[in-house]
């Protein structure tokens, strides 16, 4: 009869779930407790088959991205806790005992320490690492290989490409301690970068791609801003000549180059730069509020005075008081924001310098009573600090709108 059990939630954080195959009664996926053993783990699988070595227990773990093998006794099991998802295989006890390990590293898919059986190849390690990666060079590959009893390697250039055809000339048979390294393709031909700077939405680097263009770049920069300036744009060019870098420039009219007529290809490395159109600026707006006819947001233009804007906004009120007007700027709020930050500073200094010094002078009991009642006064000063809010007022001293031209 089929069983169907339904988790909560609360029972999935709390469990490990671990494999249990080979000679075991009833292998599978098992739920274990939060702290269980290797032997808890093949007890809840049915225990040992009836070929179970309880002396060949191989135990495969993740760590770090890797998976590493271990083989262990039935003692040791009773021991080594398990961890989430942990594999464990028992072997037959008829089985030939273990060879060793080997290592696989660098672009597979399971990087990590395998068990070493008889006659096991190279394409045979790479299919038990779970295969290769797009990005693995698949031209040359290094095996590592202990030469003497010191532990010093020899090194062997394969190409995967024949070892995983069955080239015997590269689909070595593997020896205890060996080490296979998988390159990848960028480590042979580096991705290339090409950069772009000025009046775009994104600047930054970009990859090289073959046949691209400035305007490719553009367009992959989220395309040009408003105030690009279209009637010559750069290209810093790099060249290495006779073992010199060296720069040249090439101007470009974009106006050309975004309706198709003209282009440039790029090169790797490339640094494009856009102008920008001298004096251009994203709308500037002042807010006027209170006694003028006309209330509101306005746009300015440059080097516009508040005269101006006042009349603009239909000129004051009756009841308009002139000479209190409030005008805030907040690039003056940004300073006394500044000042008082550095101001707070200063103060809790001499606080802690005088508690110091208390500390470090023999002063009379006079003298502490007066550093005492100094500190107190600075400590309320800075209180009252942290409670003041800039506003980047500007004093304007004038009565009539005419005063302001």
């Amino acid at each position: 009869m089929d069983v169907i059990n339904i988790l909560t939630s609360e029972e999935v954080r709390a469990q490990h779930f671990v494999s249990v195959t080979g000679e075991v009664n009833a292998a599978g996926k098992y739920k274990m407790p939060e702290i269980a053993n290797v032997m808890d783990a093949i007890m809840k699988a049915g225990g040992f088959a009836v070929d179970g070595s309880t002396e060949s227990i191989e135990v495969v773990r993740k760590i770090g991205g890797k998976f590493y093998t271990r083989f262990i006794d039935a003692q040791t099991a009773r021991k080594l806790e398990l961890n989430p998802d942990d594999s464990i295989v028992v072997h037959s006890k008829y089985a030939d005992s273990p060879k060793g390990y080997i290592e696989v590293d660098g672009e597979v898919n399971n990087a990590g320490s395998f068990l070493l059986s008889e006659n096991l190849t190279v394409s045979e390690l790479i299919k038990k690492a779970g295969g290769l990666k797009k990005e693995a060079y698949k031209d040359i590959a290094h095996l590592f290989r202990i030469k003497d009893e010191s532990f010093n390697y020899a090194l062997t250039r394969i190409s995967l490409s024949e070892a995983m055809s069955g080239n015997p000339e590269s689909n070595l048979v593997l020896r205890d301690g060996d080490k296979l390294f998988v390159h990848s393709v960028f480590e042979f031909n580096p991705k290339k970068t090409i950069s772009i700077n000025g009046a775009v939405n994104v600047p930054g680097k970009y990859i090289y791609a073959a046949d691209m263009n400035i305007k490719d770049l553009i367009i992959s920069a989220g395309n040009l801003k408003d105030n690009a300036y279209y009637d010559s744009a750069e290209i810093v060019r790099m060249n290495i000549v006779d073992g010199v870098t060296k720069y040249s420039v090439v101007d470009v009219n974009l106006n050309e180059v975004m309706k198709d007529r003209y282009n440039v290809r790029l090169q790797p490395y490339d640094q494009v730069y856009i102008k920008e159109v001298s004096g251009f600026r994203d709308g500037m707006l002042v807010k006027i509020t209170g006694e003028v006819l006309f209330p509101g947001e306005y746009a300015i233009t440059k080097g516009e005075r508040i005269s101006s804007i006042l009349k603009r906004a239909g000129g004051v009120t009756d009841y308009a008081y002139v000479n209190g007007m409030k005008f805030i700027r907040q690039s003056v709020k940004k300073i006394e924001e500044e000042n008082l930050k550095e101001m707070k500073i200063r103060l809790e200094s001499m606080v802690t310098s005088m508690s110091s010094q208390q500390i470090a002078s023999s002063l009379s009991a006079q003298d502490i009573a007066a550093n005492e009642s100094l500190s107190k006064n600075l400590e309320n000063t800075i209180k009252k600090l942290d409670e003041i809010e800039p506003e980047g007022r500007v004093v304007i001293d004038a009565e009539s709108i005419d005063e302001l031209a």
